[in-house]
């Protein structure tokens, strides 16, 4: 069900949307009205909803545990996707930042070198 979460943003397969613009809405209408849940987004053509939410009064549990009490998913399907940690989320930060130093480096190494 959970194809994709970062901090404060999940992305979900809501099956029961794919190909129904008005259940899409109707969806997206539910999740807005939930604790939380900044935005909602669900998408007909692709049957998923991307949902942004506010991290410290929700979490893609508490969101999957709202769309079966709206009976969108069935009891049986759950997360099949672990949620990164705060710190997993620092983690990638800083290796981002250090593979960005590096190529910085590299390219201006390359230009030094061009220009001698």
């Amino acid at each position: 069900m959970v194809l994709h979460a970062i901090h404060g943003r999940v992305r979900l397969s809501v099956a029961h949307v794919k190909g129904s613009p008005d259940r899409a809405l109707q969806l997206q209408q539910q999740l807005e009205g939930c604790e939380g849940i900044e935005r909602a987004v669900a998408n007909a053509a692709t049957g998923t909803v991307l949902v942004e939410y506010d991290a410290t009064r929700s979490h893609p549990d508490r969101i999957i545990r709202d769309l079966r009490r709206f009976g969108w998913v069935s009891r049986g399907r759950g997360a099949t996707h672990r949620h990164p940690t705060p710190a997993a989320f620092g983690m990638k930060q800083r290796v981002a930042e250090s593979l960005t130093a590096s190529v910085l480096e590299v390219a201006v190494r390359g230009l030094v070198s061009a220009l001698l």
